[in-house]
C-alpha cells in the first residue's frame, strides 16, 4: 500500500514538473522597455535574475527607457532570436516626462508593428503601467485603458497594488519582481 502510494505521489510530481515547465515552443524569452523589467539597479532578486532561474531571458529593457529607446534595443538584439517570446513595457517614462498620450498612443503602435516584423514567429506580450504610491498621473489609467482595448497584456496594475511591491517609490521591490516573474512565467 505504501508503495502504491508513493508512486502516485511520485507520478503526481512529475505530471506537476511537465506541466509547469511547458513552453508553447519560444526558445528565448526576451525582455524590453524599461526598469519594470530591469530592476537589477533596485533589488538583487530583480526580474530577470527571478525569470532566468526558470528560462533562457535576454534582458534588452533599460532604466529610464521610453518608446523611443526600445528601437535601440531591438537593433541591439544579439544573435538568432527569432522564436521567441518578447514582453514589453514601456510607456511610464513618456507619462513621467510629460508626453501626451495621444502622441504615445500612434508611437508605441508602431513600435509594437516594428517587433512584430522583426521576430514574426514571436509572440509579444505588453504589461500594462501599475500605479506606484505617492506618484499621481492622470494618464495611466487611459494608458491603461488603450492597452487593454489593444493587445492581450499582463495587467501589472492588478498584482502591483501594496505598498511593500514598490522600492524607491515607482520600482519593483523584490516582492513586487516576484509577482511580476510570476505573472510572466504564465505565459512561457
Amino acid at each position: 500500500m505504501i508503495l502504491v502510494i508513493l508512486f502516485i505521489f511520485i507520478l503526481f510530481i512529475f505530471i506537476l514538473f511537465i506541466l509547469l515547465t511547458k513552453r508553447e515552443g519560444f526558445t528565448n524569452t526576451i525582455l524590453l522597455g524599461d526598469s519594470m523589467l530591469q530592476n537589477s539597479n533596485y533589488v538583487e532578486k530583480s526580474i530577470p535574475y527571478l525569470l532566468g532561474q526558470k528560462c533562457k531571458v535576454t534582458t534588452l529593457a533599460q532604466d529610464g527607457a521610453t518608446i523611443n529607446d526600445v528601437y535601440r534595443q531591438l537593433d541591439n538584439m544579439p544573435g538568432d532570436l527569432s522564436n521567441s517570446i518578447i514582453f514589453v513595457s514601456v510607456g511610464g517614462n513618456d507619462l513621467l516626462n510629460y508626453a501626451h498620450i495621444n502622441d504615445m498612443i500612434p508611437k508605441y503602435k508602431t513600435l509594437m508593428k516594428s517587433i512584430q516584423a522583426k521576430f514574426p514567429n514571436s509572440k509579444i506580450v505588453p504589461l500594462n503601467l501599475y500605479y506606484p504610491p505617492n506618484i499621481s498621473n492622470p494618464n495611466i489609467k487611459p494608458w491603461n485603458d488603450f492597452l487593454g482595448a489593444t493587445f492581450n497584456i499582463i495587467h501589472v496594475d492588478k498584482i502591483m497594488n501594496m505598498p511593500s511591491d514598490f522600492i524607491s517609490n515607482i520600482e519593483p521591490s523584490e516582492i513586487g519582481s516576484y509577482k511580476i516573474a510570476n505573472a510572466i512565467l504564465k505565459y512561457i
